[in-house]
């Protein structure tokens, strides 16, 4: 937070452009650097979402980012990163909307070059 208010100080573009896995395995520990056995999967869900969205759209909080991507992906068993397929997940049609939209790969770099533009 103190460093967002010090970038809004001096009038600088802030962005943020979050990397969200749809499923993050969580490892047992084991023997220096070695990775153990798979513990449990956690799946993305609305509630992880949802933080990000309502900061993004608070108008009256000062610390929040000027622009927001969310890119959500998944790695196939070549460890390739494939953006995943909102219609697998249980997110209300809203927030599909704005994963889509507002807050995508293409949009962000759009506004985001707009923003450089205007700050600079």
């Amino acid at each position: 937070m103190g460093e967002t208010a010090n970038i809004r100080r001096q009038n600088v573009g802030f962005a943020h452009f979050l990397v969200l896995r749809g499923h993050t395995p969580y490892y047992l520990k084991n023997k220096g650097n070695l990775r153990g056995k798979e513990k449990k999967t956690e799946i993305i869900s609305e509630k992880h979402l949802q933080k990000y969205i309502k900061l993004f759209k608070d108008m009256d909080f000062p610390h929040k980012p000027d622009l927001l991507g969310i890119c959500l992906l998944n790695f196939d068993q070549n460890k390739k990163a494939k953006i995943i397929n909102l219609n697998d997940f249980d997110f209300s049609d809203e927030t599909k909307k704005l994963l889509q939209n507002d807050f995508s790969v293409n949009n962000f770099l759009d506004k985001f070059a707009h923003l450089i533009n205007l700050k600079s």
